[in-house]
């Protein structure tokens, strides 16, 4: 039942980026389905029964929640979820029209609903704020990256190196579709080289990068204090203060922010 209950509200919550709205969503899905529970009013030639909505509108959440328990499939606030988007709204829908308010009731709040969503979005997961979206913040950091010394080695992760590819290097340095993956690809980006992770290890994570560092100086022979400028970007950091605290421990003292999505760090290899 506490995962039934959790998953719910996350799907919910999903569904409008926003915990509050997600909830009230929520109820009125639950009322809708007890409304039409409760109604007798028999279905018509082409027509379905309330009854017959009701299980319509349930069964497919109930079928996910089923195969989530079974640890067959997820369910809850993720893009896996995002089909039941149909059979949520409807229901919705007959809950609100049950209420029978005038439009010049229900225009106002449908409005006043949606403006708080966007205004003050709060989505699951891990998510770039609007001020960490700016253009300006990505040309400070491609400026400064930039500016490195000729042959610097540019240390980034799958996400970092989509990024760089783009903006940096007109040139593909992340791995895509050639697969086996190599476990680090190293590619010029102009007078640079950047070495990035592959799609497989994703991101750096601070119980794994010592090794990460240490297979990298192995398998392209790095001496011990060569510099490394490490760039981090993306939309997901996992435990994002214990790999700063990490990194400190191979000279990245005060890493360089470019909003709180973005960071260039130098680090010493050991």
């Amino acid at each position: 039942m506490p995962f039934i209950f959790r998953a719910n509200i996350r799907f919910f919550h999903y569904l409008f980026s926003q915990g509050v709205v997600g909830v009230a969503g929520l109820i009125f899905f639950v009322l809708a389905a007890v409304l039409l529970i409760r109604d007798p009013t028999p279905g018509q030639f082409a027509r379905p029964s309330s009854r017959q909505l009701a299980f319509l509108f349930l069964f497919p959440l109930v079928l996910n929640c089923a195969i989530a328990l079974a640890g067959i499939y997820p369910y809850g606030g993720s893009r896996h979820n995002s089909l039941l988007v149909m059979f949520a709204l409807p229901g919705i829908a007959v809950a609100l029209e049950s209420a029978r308010l005038r439009w010049i009731y229900t225009l106002p709040a449908t409005l006043i609903i949606l403006l708080f969503c966007n205004l003050f979005p709060h989505p699951m997961g891990e998510y770039i704020r609007l001020r960490d979206q700016r253009r300006g913040l990505m040309k400070q950091a491609i400026n400064r990256l930039a500016s490195l010394p000729a042959e610097s080695i540019i240390f980034t992760d799958d996400q970092g190196g989509l990024l760089l590819s783009y903006y940096l290097c007109d040139s593909r340095v992340a791995q895509i579709e050639q697969q086996p993956f190599q476990p680090f690809l190293r590619a010029k980006c102009g007078s640079h080289w950047v070495i990035s992770l592959d799609p497989d290890q994703w991101i750096f994570k601070s119980e794994t990068f010592p090794g990460t560092l240490q297979d990298v100086q192995t398998i392209y022979q790095l001496p011990s204090g060569t510099s490394l400028w490490l760039f981090q970007a993306g939309w997901f950091i996992d435990k994002e203060y214990a790999l700063r605290e990490e990194l400190r421990e191979y000279g990245c003292a005060e890493p360089m922010n470019f909003g709180g999505n973005m960071f260039l760090c130098r680090i010493q290899v050991p």
